[in-house]
Protein backbone atom coordinates (compact mmCIF):
# COMPACT_ATOMS: atom_id res chain seq x y z
CA UNK A 1 0.00 0.00 0.00
CA UNK A 2 1.14 3.24 -1.14
CA UNK A 3 1.04 5.41 2.36
CA UNK A 4 1.25 8.67 2.61
CA UNK A 5 4.28 10.64 3.45
CA UNK A 6 3.08 12.46 6.56
CA UNK A 7 2.04 9.59 8.07
CA UNK A 8 4.75 6.83 6.26
CA UNK A 9 7.58 9.28 8.80
CA UNK A 10 5.20 10.38 11.18
CA UNK A 11 7.50 10.16 14.54
CA UNK A 12 7.38 6.82 16.47
CA UNK A 13 10.09 8.25 18.98
CA UNK A 14 10.78 11.67 20.65
CA UNK A 15 13.83 11.79 18.39
CA UNK A 16 12.22 11.88 15.33
CA UNK A 17 10.06 14.97 16.21
CA UNK A 18 10.54 17.64 13.66
CA UNK A 19 11.47 20.75 16.09
CA UNK A 20 9.68 21.53 19.35
CA UNK A 21 12.84 20.62 21.68
CA UNK A 22 11.86 23.08 24.34
CA UNK A 23 8.68 21.11 25.15
CA UNK A 24 10.76 17.34 24.84
CA UNK A 25 12.99 18.77 27.41
CA UNK A 26 10.68 19.61 29.70
CA UNK A 27 9.09 16.14 28.66
CA UNK A 28 11.78 14.26 29.58
CA UNK A 29 12.33 16.09 33.23
CA UNK A 30 8.60 14.94 33.93
CA UNK A 31 9.33 11.25 32.78
CA UNK A 32 12.53 11.49 35.31
CA UNK A 33 10.75 12.42 37.90
CA UNK A 34 7.34 10.90 37.57
CA UNK A 35 5.25 13.83 38.00
CA UNK A 36 3.59 14.33 34.58
CA UNK A 37 0.20 16.26 35.24
CA UNK A 38 -3.12 14.78 34.96
CA UNK A 39 -3.97 17.13 31.81
CA UNK A 40 -1.99 18.40 29.26
CA UNK A 41 -2.72 21.01 26.59
CA UNK A 42 -0.78 21.28 23.38
CA UNK A 43 -1.42 24.36 21.18
CA UNK A 44 -0.14 25.17 17.72
CA UNK A 45 -1.11 25.77 14.16
CA UNK A 46 -2.60 22.76 11.92
CA UNK A 47 0.04 20.37 11.10
CA UNK A 48 2.43 21.27 13.71
CA UNK A 49 2.69 18.17 14.99
CA UNK A 50 0.38 18.14 18.16
CA UNK A 51 -1.39 15.05 17.75
CA UNK A 52 1.52 13.18 17.00
CA UNK A 53 3.43 14.73 20.17
CA UNK A 54 0.32 13.48 22.47
CA UNK A 55 0.73 10.12 20.91
CA UNK A 56 4.38 10.19 21.99
CA UNK A 57 2.99 10.58 25.23
CA UNK A 58 0.71 8.54 25.77
CA UNK A 59 3.28 5.84 24.34
CA UNK A 60 5.69 6.78 26.79
CA UNK A 61 3.49 6.43 29.48
CA UNK A 62 2.58 2.89 28.71
CA UNK A 63 5.54 2.08 27.42
CA UNK A 64 6.84 -1.49 29.61
CA UNK A 65 10.75 -0.49 28.96
CA UNK A 66 11.26 2.87 28.73
CA UNK A 67 14.66 4.35 28.49
CA UNK A 68 14.57 7.80 29.82
CA UNK A 69 12.32 9.73 27.55
CA UNK A 70 12.03 7.42 24.92
CA UNK A 71 9.51 4.32 24.35
CA UNK A 72 11.10 1.04 24.19
CA UNK A 73 9.33 1.37 20.33
CA UNK A 74 9.11 -2.65 20.85
CA UNK A 75 7.21 -3.65 23.73
CA UNK A 76 3.15 -4.60 22.99
CA UNK A 77 1.81 -1.27 24.28
CA UNK A 78 4.63 1.04 21.72
CA UNK A 79 3.32 -1.80 19.20
CA UNK A 80 -0.27 -1.37 19.49
CA UNK A 81 0.65 2.34 19.45
CA UNK A 82 2.53 2.19 16.61
CA UNK A 83 -0.79 0.43 14.15
CA UNK A 84 -3.41 2.63 16.17
CA UNK A 85 -5.49 0.21 18.38
CA UNK A 86 -4.12 0.38 22.08
CA UNK A 87 -6.97 -0.56 24.02
CA UNK A 88 -6.04 1.96 26.76
CA UNK A 89 -5.46 5.23 24.43
CA UNK A 90 -9.13 6.67 23.35
CA UNK A 91 -9.06 9.19 20.45
CA UNK A 92 -12.00 11.95 20.30
CA UNK A 93 -12.29 14.98 17.49
CA UNK A 94 -14.82 17.30 18.80
CA UNK A 95 -15.92 17.43 15.51
CA UNK A 96 -18.02 14.17 16.04
CA UNK A 97 -17.86 14.22 20.21
CA UNK A 98 -18.99 18.05 21.50
CA UNK A 99 -21.48 17.36 23.05
CA UNK A 100 -22.52 17.00 26.57
CA UNK A 101 -23.65 13.77 26.28
CA UNK A 102 -20.17 12.24 24.55
CA UNK A 103 -18.50 13.77 27.67
CA UNK A 104 -20.72 11.95 30.14
CA UNK A 105 -19.91 8.37 28.07
CA UNK A 106 -16.06 9.73 28.37
CA UNK A 107 -16.64 10.39 32.08
CA UNK A 108 -18.36 7.02 32.90
CA UNK A 109 -15.86 5.27 30.65
CA UNK A 110 -12.55 6.94 33.24
CA UNK A 111 -14.13 4.82 36.12
CA UNK A 112 -12.72 1.92 34.43
CA UNK A 113 -9.41 2.65 34.61
CA UNK A 114 -6.67 0.45 31.46
CA UNK A 115 -6.69 -2.54 30.80
CA UNK A 116 -3.01 -3.15 29.45
CA UNK A 117 -1.28 -0.28 30.17
CA UNK A 118 -0.34 2.12 33.34
CA UNK A 119 -2.68 4.25 32.09
CA UNK A 120 -6.17 5.22 30.87
CA UNK A 121 -5.56 7.98 28.16
CA UNK A 122 -7.74 10.59 26.32
CA UNK A 123 -6.76 12.80 23.40
CA UNK A 124 -9.11 15.04 22.62
CA UNK A 125 -8.64 16.66 18.87
CA UNK A 126 -10.00 19.84 18.22
CA UNK A 127 -10.89 20.72 21.67
CA UNK A 128 -11.97 24.35 21.33
CA UNK A 129 -14.65 22.29 19.55
CA UNK A 130 -16.54 21.00 23.03
CA UNK A 131 -19.79 22.66 23.68
CA UNK A 132 -19.88 24.93 26.48
CA UNK A 133 -21.76 21.81 28.60
CA UNK A 134 -19.49 19.64 27.49
CA UNK A 135 -16.42 21.61 28.65
CA UNK A 136 -18.99 22.04 32.40
CA UNK A 137 -18.57 18.55 32.51
CA UNK A 138 -15.35 18.24 31.92
CA UNK A 139 -13.90 20.09 34.46
CA UNK A 140 -15.25 17.92 37.15
CA UNK A 141 -13.65 15.26 35.77
CA UNK A 142 -10.52 16.97 35.90
CA UNK A 143 -10.46 17.70 39.70
CA UNK A 144 -11.51 14.27 40.41
CA UNK A 145 -9.37 12.34 37.89
CA UNK A 146 -8.13 8.86 39.51
CA UNK A 147 -4.31 8.87 39.35
CA UNK A 148 -4.39 6.25 36.42
CA UNK A 149 -6.21 8.69 33.70
CA UNK A 150 -4.33 10.91 31.95
CA UNK A 151 -5.76 13.90 29.02
CA UNK A 152 -4.41 15.43 26.64
CA UNK A 153 -5.70 18.26 24.95
CA UNK A 154 -5.00 19.58 21.32
CA UNK A 155 -6.41 22.79 19.61
CA UNK A 156 -5.59 25.30 16.95
CA UNK A 157 -7.52 28.14 19.17
CA UNK A 158 -6.63 27.50 22.36
CA UNK A 159 -8.20 31.20 23.09
CA UNK A 160 -11.33 29.56 22.97
CA UNK A 161 -10.85 26.83 25.85
CA UNK A 162 -12.43 27.78 29.26
CA UNK A 163 -10.27 29.55 31.52
CA UNK A 164 -11.18 27.07 34.13
CA UNK A 165 -10.16 24.18 32.15
CA UNK A 166 -6.88 26.05 30.95
CA UNK A 167 -5.65 27.00 34.67
CA UNK A 168 -6.21 22.55 35.17
CA UNK A 169 -3.78 21.99 32.31
CA UNK A 170 0.44 22.39 31.71
CA UNK A 171 -0.10 24.24 28.49
CA UNK A 172 2.62 23.77 25.77
CA UNK A 173 2.69 26.02 23.07
CA UNK A 174 4.00 23.98 19.81
CA UNK A 175 6.11 26.74 17.62
CA UNK A 176 6.25 26.51 13.93
CA UNK A 177 9.12 24.15 12.56
CA UNK A 178 11.78 26.60 11.17
CA UNK A 179 12.66 25.93 7.55
CA UNK A 180 16.15 24.58 8.14
CA UNK A 181 14.40 21.82 10.65
CA UNK A 182 12.25 21.20 7.87
CA UNK A 183 14.19 21.00 5.06
CA UNK A 184 16.64 18.41 7.17
CA UNK A 185 12.98 16.40 7.08
CA UNK A 186 12.11 16.70 3.39
CA UNK A 187 15.66 15.51 2.47
CA UNK A 188 15.27 12.51 4.85
CA UNK A 189 12.43 11.77 2.93
CA UNK A 190 13.59 11.90 -0.57
CA UNK A 191 16.57 9.78 0.44
CA UNK A 192 14.27 6.64 2.07
CA UNK A 193 12.47 7.43 -0.86
CA UNK A 194 14.95 7.57 -3.74
CA UNK A 195 13.23 10.04 -5.15
CA UNK A 196 15.05 13.36 -7.45
CA UNK A 197 13.65 17.22 -6.61
CA UNK A 198 15.87 19.89 -6.93
CA UNK A 199 16.89 21.91 -3.85
CA UNK A 200 15.26 24.71 -4.82
CA UNK A 201 11.95 23.61 -5.28
CA UNK A 202 12.97 21.91 -1.39
CA UNK A 203 13.53 25.38 -0.26
CA UNK A 204 10.33 26.66 -1.49
CA UNK A 205 8.39 23.65 0.00
CA UNK A 206 10.04 24.89 3.10
CA UNK A 207 9.41 28.11 2.74
CA UNK A 208 5.38 28.01 1.95
CA UNK A 209 4.91 25.37 4.21
CA UNK A 210 4.76 28.18 6.91
CA UNK A 211 6.10 26.16 9.54
CA UNK A 212 3.81 23.14 9.05
CA UNK A 213 5.87 19.82 8.87
CA UNK A 214 2.39 17.82 7.39
CA UNK A 215 1.79 20.59 4.71
CA UNK A 216 5.59 20.56 3.71
CA UNK A 217 5.34 16.68 3.38
CA UNK A 218 2.39 16.40 1.58
CA UNK A 219 3.65 18.63 -0.73
CA UNK A 220 6.60 16.82 -1.27
CA UNK A 221 4.84 14.35 -2.27
CA UNK A 222 2.89 16.02 -4.72
CA UNK A 223 5.96 17.43 -6.17
CA UNK A 224 7.37 13.70 -6.05
CA UNK A 225 4.72 12.96 -8.84
CA UNK A 226 6.00 15.64 -11.60
CA UNK A 227 9.07 14.36 -13.67
CA UNK A 228 11.37 17.22 -13.15
CA UNK A 229 8.88 19.06 -10.80
CA UNK A 230 10.19 23.30 -10.88
CA UNK A 231 9.36 26.21 -8.70
CA UNK A 232 6.57 26.89 -11.01
CA UNK A 233 4.78 23.80 -10.85
CA UNK A 234 5.34 24.05 -6.66
CA UNK A 235 3.34 27.30 -6.78
CA UNK A 236 0.35 26.21 -8.88
CA UNK A 237 0.02 23.27 -5.95
CA UNK A 238 0.93 25.24 -3.34
CA UNK A 239 -2.02 28.10 -4.57
CA UNK A 240 0.73 30.14 -4.34
CA UNK A 241 1.41 33.20 -6.77
CA UNK A 242 3.61 33.57 -9.81
CA UNK A 243 6.55 35.26 -7.77
CA UNK A 244 8.39 36.58 -10.95
CA UNK A 245 5.37 37.47 -12.31
CA UNK A 246 4.58 39.60 -9.11
CA UNK A 247 8.45 40.60 -8.80
CA UNK A 248 8.15 41.86 -13.14
CA UNK A 249 5.11 43.88 -11.68
CA UNK A 250 6.45 45.19 -8.69
CA UNK A 251 9.95 46.75 -10.93
CA UNK A 252 7.65 48.25 -13.51
CA UNK A 253 5.52 50.09 -11.00
CA UNK A 254 8.47 51.39 -9.14
CA UNK A 255 9.98 52.15 -12.83
CA UNK A 256 6.57 53.87 -13.86
CA UNK A 257 6.33 51.37 -16.95
CA UNK A 258 2.22 51.45 -17.13
CA UNK A 259 2.08 49.51 -19.93
CA UNK A 260 4.20 46.37 -18.41
CA UNK A 261 2.61 46.81 -15.13
CA UNK A 262 -1.06 46.97 -16.51
CA UNK A 263 0.38 43.81 -18.79
CA UNK A 264 1.61 42.09 -16.11
CA UNK A 265 -1.87 42.56 -14.05
CA UNK A 266 -3.39 41.14 -16.90
CA UNK A 267 -1.90 38.13 -17.43
CA UNK A 268 -1.38 37.30 -13.65
CA UNK A 269 -5.75 37.71 -13.88
CA UNK A 270 -5.69 35.68 -16.73
CA UNK A 271 -3.50 32.68 -14.92
CA UNK A 272 -6.46 32.72 -12.50
CA UNK A 273 -4.20 33.78 -9.84
CA UNK A 274 -5.41 34.90 -6.26
CA UNK A 275 -5.95 38.22 -6.00
CA UNK A 276 -5.09 38.78 -2.09
CA UNK A 277 -1.82 36.44 -2.65
CA UNK A 278 -0.89 39.20 -5.19
CA UNK A 279 -1.68 41.97 -2.92
CA UNK A 280 0.35 40.42 -0.28
CA UNK A 281 3.11 39.69 -1.70
CA UNK A 282 3.74 42.92 -3.75
CA UNK A 283 3.29 44.60 0.14
CA UNK A 284 6.23 42.23 0.93
CA UNK A 285 8.57 43.60 -1.77
CA UNK A 286 7.39 47.26 -1.16
CA UNK A 287 8.20 46.86 2.56
CA UNK A 288 11.40 45.42 1.54
CA UNK A 289 12.34 47.99 -0.64
CA UNK A 290 11.71 50.57 1.99
CA UNK A 291 13.74 48.88 4.11
CA UNK A 292 16.33 48.88 1.79
CA UNK A 293 16.16 52.56 0.34
CA UNK A 294 14.45 53.79 3.81
CA UNK A 295 12.76 55.52 0.70
CA UNK A 296 9.34 57.00 2.16
CA UNK A 297 7.58 56.87 -1.37
CA UNK A 298 7.58 53.08 -0.50
CA UNK A 299 5.72 53.74 2.90
CA UNK A 300 3.60 55.16 1.24
CA UNK A 301 2.77 52.51 -1.85
CA UNK A 302 2.41 49.98 1.48
CA UNK A 303 -0.38 52.27 2.74
CA UNK A 304 -1.91 52.01 -0.33
CA UNK A 305 -1.80 48.03 -0.77
CA UNK A 306 -2.91 47.51 2.49
CA UNK A 307 -5.80 49.90 2.47
CA UNK A 308 -7.10 47.89 -0.58
CA UNK A 309 -6.59 44.63 1.11
CA UNK A 310 -8.50 45.85 4.27
CA UNK A 311 -11.23 46.38 1.67
CA UNK A 312 -10.97 43.95 -0.90
CA UNK A 313 -14.04 41.84 0.37
CA UNK A 314 -16.45 44.66 -0.44
CA UNK A 315 -15.27 44.62 -4.19
CA UNK A 316 -17.21 42.02 -6.20
CA UNK A 317 -14.96 42.20 -8.73
CA UNK A 318 -11.67 41.48 -7.07
CA UNK A 319 -9.74 41.64 -10.44
CA UNK A 320 -10.85 44.97 -10.75
CA UNK A 321 -9.80 46.08 -7.20
CA UNK A 322 -6.08 44.74 -8.53
CA UNK A 323 -6.17 47.12 -11.53
CA UNK A 324 -7.18 50.09 -9.01
CA UNK A 325 -4.22 49.20 -7.34
CA UNK A 326 -1.58 48.60 -9.93
CA UNK A 327 -3.09 52.33 -11.32
CA UNK A 328 -2.73 54.01 -7.98
CA UNK A 329 0.65 52.43 -7.51
CA UNK A 330 1.63 54.39 -10.27
CA UNK A 331 0.51 57.82 -9.68
CA UNK A 332 3.23 57.71 -7.50
CA UNK A 333 2.48 60.95 -5.33
CA UNK A 334 1.37 62.07 -2.29
CA UNK A 335 -2.02 62.28 -2.47
CA UNK A 336 -1.35 58.57 -3.95
CA UNK A 337 -4.82 57.38 -2.11
CA UNK A 338 -7.44 59.69 -3.54
CA UNK A 339 -7.01 58.13 -6.87
CA UNK A 340 -8.63 55.05 -5.75
CA UNK A 341 -12.07 54.33 -6.94
CA UNK A 342 -14.66 53.43 -4.13
CA UNK A 343 -16.75 50.47 -4.83
CA UNK A 344 -19.83 52.51 -5.64
CA UNK A 345 -18.34 54.44 -8.01
CA UNK A 346 -18.09 51.43 -10.47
Amino acid sequence: MNEPFHTKYRPKVFGDVVGHTHIIEALRTAFEKDSLPTTILLTGIQGIGKTTLARLIAKRLNCENPTDLEPCDSCRNCSAMNVGNHIDVVELNSGTHSGVDNMRELIRDTSFGSQIGKYRIYIIDEAHGLSKSAFTSMLKTLEEAKSGVKFILCTTEPSKIPANIKSRCIHFILNNANQDSILIHLYHIITQEKIEINSEVLNKIAEYSEGSVRDATQLLQQMSWIPDATVKHLEKFAGRVEEKAVHALVKAIVTKNKKEALDVTKMLLYNNQDVQLIMETMLDYFLKFYMKEKNPIFLRQTDVIAKILDGLSAYNDKGLALKYLVTALLVYNGAIVSVIPTQEGE
